[in-house]
């Protein structure tokens, strides 16, 4: 994907107050969340609070050009206060990468690009299924469901995110150098690429 748009037009940072550049408070990070279930029709969103402990659905847009993407996402992280992106990766169950994997991948690089807003990648493999069965329990229609699949598979993305960060935490610092949590892949500006 080109970058059509970036989010810092007029000396705005559309990460907000609670943006990457600003010192978390106790150690701990702060500033909200926001995740995504990358499709080729429609893309879900979930978003969390500030002290990232809460994952709630935020919506499902459809797919559209780069530059209406662009604004998109731009006006989303700059209303929601976006300190970070977890973009789903939807691998083989083996843990290979699949070809849609590779395309959330771009997907996640151009999305940091255009809202100069960290991305870290989550292994979603199931979150779809999971989405389907939680919304069929409810008792919605398969035509509800539908409307609704995206955004609670990423509401699970960012809850399973949230989670594992949680976790990390928790550990002594020497155990949590290096370690590696299976389920959770850092873009390129968590890596200090550029």
């Amino acid at each position: 994907m080109e970058d059509t748009c970036s989010c810092h037009f007029s000396g705005n940072d559309c990460s907000g107050p609670g943006g990457p550049g600003n010192a978390a408070s106790a150690g701990r990070p702060r500033g909200r969340v926001a995740a995504v279930d990358f499709g080729k029709a429609r893309i879900g969103l979930a978003i969390s609070d500030a002290e990232r402990i809460l994952a709630s659905p935020a919506g499902t847009i459809p797919r559209r050009s780069e530059a209406e993407e662009a604004a998109f996402f731009c006006r989303f992280a700059k209303e929601n206060e976006v300190t970070l992106w977890v973009v789903g990766l939807p691998l083989h169950l083996s843990g290979e990468e699949s070809p849609l994997s590779q395309e959330a991948r771009a997907f996640g690089q151009w999305l940091e690009r255009v809202t100069g807003i960290p991305v870290v990648f989550m292994d979603e493999r199931f979150s779809t299924c999971e989405a389907e069965a939680a919304l069929a329990a409810a008792g919605l229609k398969a035509s509800k469901r539908r409307r609704k699949r995206d955004t609670v598979a990423a509401q699970m993305i960012l809850a399973a995110f949230l989670e594992s960060s949680r976790a990390k935490e928790q550990l002594p610092s020497k155990h949590n150098q290096g370690q590696d949590f299976g389920d959770l892949t850092l873009g390129n500006s968590e890596r200090g690429l550029p």
